[in-house]
C-alpha cells in the first residue's frame, strides 16, 4: 500500500503527454472496455488522438480526437460473412484461419484511411501509444515515432503474446482460449493442449506475423520494421481479468489486470421496460447473444424451440432480437437494443442467458445474476466450462439444443441456491481497493515518464525457448551420461579381455558380481587371496590346468584355459569335485 501511495503522489506531478490509441478490431464488447480509458486520458489532459472503430463523439474534450473506422463492421460482418462463420463453423482451426484471413484484409482496409495515412505520413511526435495487442500490425506505428508501447485487450492475453513477453505459462495449466476445456485434464485432454499450443505457435510466427508485418511494411514504405521484436519491448499490458473467475497464472510485474472497465452507472431503466420487470411476481430472464451473435441467424427451428419453452415457463422473457418479427406469447417482449447492466440490476432478473463473453459474465458475476451459457466462438466455450466448474450456472450444446434440455437447464439454474450463493462470493472479490481505471491511467502515465517501463520487463523475452526450458541442459546431461556408459561398458570389456576367464564356474560367479555392481576388481581380489592362501592349487592368471588336492584319486581333465566345472571328467572319484565346491563359497565371500 506504501508503495502504491507513493506512486500516485510521482505521477500527480507527470506533465501531460501525446497519446495515440489503437483500438481496430470491429466488436463493441472490446471497445466498451478501452473506451474508458481513452475518455479519462483526456479528461485528465493530455492529448489523445483515437482509431477506433466506435468513436464516442464527445465533443466535450477538444483534446480528444478520433478517427472513425466504423466501416470495418460492414466490411467483415456483410463482405467476409463472419457472422455467419461463427454461427455454422464447428472446426476451430477452420475457423481461425478464417479469423487470420478477416483480420489481414482489414487491417490492409485500415491502413488507408485519409485520416491514418496523414499519421504515416507526418510525424506528429507521440510521447506513447496504447494499442490493441491481437492486431499486431498496428505496432509499426511504434518504431515510426520512437515511443513506448502498452498493449490492451479485452480479455486474458493468450499465452503466445505472454510468451514473447518473457511470461511463459504451461499450457496445460492455461490452456489455449479456443479450447472447451475446464480443470483437471484429463491426458487426452493434455496432450491436445500441448499439440495445439504448438500449432498455435507455428501459426502465429509463421503465417499471421509475418503476412501482418507485410502488411504495415507495406503501407509505411519501411521494410524495417519487425513485429516480433516490437512486441517483445511492449512496457506493460493490460488484460482484463475476472477475480476468481478467470484462470489463474502467474503473471511478471509488466502484466496489469483490469476489470470492470465497461461498469457504469445506474442510467434508470425505459419506462416501458421498468414496468415489464416490475410486474414480473415470478421472475425474469434476460436472453442476448451479445452484439457478435446476431439473434436473426438463428434458425427458425431453434427459434421456435426457444419459444415454445419461454412460453410454458412462469417467467417473463426480455429477448435482445435484432431483426425479424416472431410471434410472441405474452410473457416474452423483444428488444433491439437493451440496456443490459440495468436490467442485470434489477431485483426480478433471475437468469442471464448468454453466449459467454467475458464482459457478459463480469456483469452478471457483479449483479448476481446466474448464467445459462451458448457458447458460439473464441473464448466462450472455455467461459462456460468455468461457469459450470465454478458452479455459477450451467451451459447447453447449442448445437443439440432441444425443448427438455432447455427447459431442465433454466429451472435448474434458477431454483438451485448453489448458484447465487457462488455468485454473492466471487462478486465480493470484484470490488477492488483501488478502480482498475486509476490503475490502468496511472500505470500509462507512470510509462510515459519514465519513457518506457525496462526494469518491469522479464529478461525471459530475449531467452530462446529451449533454454528456458532447460532443453540444452537436459541433452548436454544425457549426452554426458550415455558416454560415461559407453567409456565404462568399454574399460569393462578391455579389463575382461586382459584377465583369463576362471574355471570351476566362475565365469558365472563373475556375471553376478557385475550384475550386482561390484566391479570386476574385487573378483580379482578374491582370486589373489585364494591364491594366496592355496586352498586352490594353481588357481591363477596363465594356469593351464586344474590341480586338485586329492591324496587317494587324481582326475582326468583335459588340458583348457578356463574350463567350467561341468568340463571336469572323473575316472573314478569326485575327490576334485569336492575339492572345488569347498573353493566356490570363498569365492562368494
Amino acid at each position: 500500500m506504501y508503495s502504491f501511495t507513493l506512486l500516485l503522489v510521482a505521477i500527480e506531478s507527470i506533465s501531460c503527454g501525446r497519446i495515440l490509441g489503437i483500438f481496430p478490431t470491429p466488436f463493441y464488447s472490446h471497445q466498451s472496455v478501452f473506451q474508458p480509458i481513452w475518455r479519462e486520458l483526456a479528461v485528465r489532459g493530455h492529448e489523445v488522438t483515437v482509431i477506433t472503430t466506435n468513436p464516442t463523439g464527445d465533443k466535450s474534450l477538444p483534446n480528444l480526437k478520433e478517427i472513425d473506422l466504423s466501416f470495418t463492421y460492414r466490411l467483415v460482418f456483410e463482405e467476409h460473412k463472419m457472422q455467419q462463420v461463427i454461427n455454422t463453423e464447428s472446426n476451430v482451426l477452420v475457423l481461425m484461419k478464417h479469423v487470420f484471413f478477416v483480420m489481414n484484409n482489414m487491417t490492409t482496409e485500415q491502413l488507408k484511411h485519409p485520416e491514418v495515412q496523414e499519421l504515416i505520413a507526418k510525424d506528429q511526435g507521440f510521447d506513447l501509444i496504447l494499442v490493441e495487442v491481437h492486431v499486431p500490425a498496428w505496432f509499426g506505428f511504434a518504431k515510426k515515432y520512437k515511443c513506448p508501447v502498452v498493449g490492451i485487450t479485452s480479455m486474458e492475453a493468450t499465452n503466445y503474446v505472454k510468451r514473447i513477453m518473457g511470461n511463459l505459462n504451461n499450457p496445460v495449466y492455461t490452456p489455449h482460449f479456443n479450447l472447451p476445456f475446464g480443470v483437471d485434464l484429463s491426458l487426452v485432454e493434455r496432450v491436445i493442449c500441448v499439440l495445439f499450443e504448438l500449432l498455435d505457435e507455428v501459426q502465429m510466427t509463421y503465417l499471421f506475423y509475418p503476412i501482418q508485418q507485410k502488411i504495415i511494411r507495406r503501407a509505411m514504405n519501411d521494410s524495417d520494421i519487425n513485429l516480433m521484436d516490437i512486441t517483445k519491448s511492449i512496457s506493460l499490458l493490460f488484460t482484463c481479468a475476472i477475480p476468481g473467475f478467470s484462470k489463474r497464472s502467474t503473471n511478471i510485474p509488466s502484466i496489469v489486470a483490469l476489470n470492470g472497465l465497461q461498469i457504469k452507472p445506474p442510467r434508470g431503466l425505459p419506462e416501458e421496460l421498468q414496468q415489464f420487470l416490475d410486474g414480473a411476481d415470478s421472475g425474469a430472464i434476460y436472453f442476448s447473444l451479445g452484439t457478435n451473435i446476431k439473434s436473426y441467424l438463428v434458425s427458425k427451428e431453434k427459434q421456435k424451440i426457444l419459444m415454445d419453452v419461454f412460453s410454458k415457463l412462469p417467467f417473463r422473457v426480455i429477448w435482445k432480437f435484432e431483426d425479424g418479427v416472431l410471434d410472441l406469447p405474452p410473457n416474452v417482449k423483444i428488444v433491439t437494443w437493451a440496456p443490459q447492466q440495468d436490467i442485470l440490476r434489477h431485483k426480478n432478473t433471475k437468469l442471464f442467458i448468454t453466449q459467454g463473453g467475458v464482459q457478459s459474465i463480469e456483469e452478471a458475476i457483479r449483479f448476481n445474476v446466474p448464467l445459462l451459457g451458448f457458447p458460439f466462438f473464441g473464448d466462450q466455450f472455455h467461459n462456460v466450462k468455468r461457469l459450470e466448474h465454478l458452479q455459477l450456472g450451467t451451459w447447453l450444446d447449442f448445437t443439440t439444443l432441444n425443448e427438455e434440455s432447455l427447459k431442465s437447464a433454466i429451472l435448474e439454474t434458477i431454483n438451485n441456491d448453489t448458484y447465487l450463493a457462488n455468485l454473492e462470493e466471487i462478486s465480493d472479490l470484484l470490488r477492488p481497493p483501488a478502480r482498475s481505471l486509476d490503475t490502468a491511467i496511472l500505470w500509462v502515465e507512470y510509462v510515459m515518464r519514465h519513457k518506457g517501463a525496462e526494469h518491469l520487463r522479464s529478461p525471459l523475452a530475449n531467452i530462446p525457448f529451449y533454454q528456458y526450458y532447460l532443453f540444452d541442459v537436459i541433452l548436454f546431461l544425457l549426452v554426458s551420461l550415455l558416454a560415461l556408459v559407453a567409456i565404462s561398458l568399454q574399460l569393462v570389456k578391455i579389463a575382461w579381455s586382459a584377465t583369463l576367464s576362471p574355471p570351476c564356474g566362475l565365469r558365472t560367479i563373475s556375471m553376478a558380481y557385475f550384475i550386482s555392481g561390484i566391479f570386476f576388481s574385487d573378483l580379482t581380489l578374491n582370486l589373489r587371496r585364494i591364491e594366496a592362501k592355496r586352498t586352490c592349487n594353481g588357481v591363477g592368471r596363465g594356469a593351464a590346468r586344474w590341480r586338485v588336492a586329492s591324496r587317494s584319486r587324481r582326475p582326468h581333465y583335459k588340458k583348457t584355459r578356463g574350463f567350467p566345472i561341468n568340463q571336469v571328467s572323473e575316472k573314478k572319484s569326485t575327490g576334485g569335485g569336492a575339492a572345488i565346491s569347498k573353493c566356490l563359497p570363498k569365492l562368494q565371500n
